[in-house]
């Protein structure tokens, strides 16, 4: 599947479930992925506030941050996902996202 379907099957996962962190944290990925660091910042953000314990969405957002501009909040979110797991920064590189 393309990268535009998935948003399109992502937006509508999201759409029938709000709260699952998870489709929040895979559209943040694929605005990652497309250099759209803001928007991603805002889905990755959307996935640590419906699961706080999300360490990966955490990381990638403070990643997202720093490529936003952002350095204070970046560093802040990649301190906190570190403290929450010492591979949180293996776990979303590994989805390219670095």
């Amino acid at each position: 599947a393309s990268l535009d379907e998935a948003v399109k099957e992502l937006d509508a996962v999201m759409k029938a479930t709000p709260d699952f962190a998870p489709a929040w944290f895979m559209r943040g990925a694929i605005a990652y992925r497309r250099a759209d660091y803001p928007v991603a910042v805002t889905y990755f953000d959307g996935a640590a506030t419906r699961l706080p314990t999300y360490y990966q969405a955490i990381q990638a957002r403070g990643l997202a941050r720093l490529r936003s501009g952002a350095e204070e909040a970046g560093r802040k979110d990649i301190a906190e996902a570190a403290g929450m797991s010492s591979h949180a920064a293996q776990d979303v590189a590994a989805l390219g996202i670095e």
